[in-house]
């Protein structure tokens, strides 16, 4: 099976853990979970293994502290820049922590 780098799903922005198996699809080049490859209309699917190597980010320090909306306020607590984008590790007003792209929040 290939491997791939991508650290999460390109729908639902679940992380992805070391040596899970995912799905690449060709027509998005993306790679996406289980639980949104049931969900996509999409009919060629490869299984990809994820790989990830110990420091493949390089941490953004001047996103950490940045206050924002998805659909309701968080805090930034991590952030990380890949070659495909940057992702936000968020907490919410309801104690909810996850990853979101940064193309999908506006930051204050």
């Amino acid at each position: 099976m290939r491997v791939t780098p991508v650290k999460y799903c390109g729908e639902c922005h679940k992380d992805f853990h070391h040596t899970e198996e995912v799905w690449y699809a060709a027509i998005e080049n993306n790679c996406f979970c289980s639980s949104c490859k049931e969900k996509l209309d999409i009919k060629d699917w490869e299984p990809r293994i994820v790989w990830r190597s110990e420091k493949d980010y390089k941490q953004r320090l001047d996103l950490i502290g940045s206050k924002g909306t998805v659909m309701r306020s968080f805090t930034v607590i991590d952030a990380h820049e890949y070659e495909s984008g940057v992702v936000l590790k968020v907490s919410d007003v309801i104690g909810g922590e996850y990853w979101v792209s940064e193309e999908d929040v506006n930051l204050f």
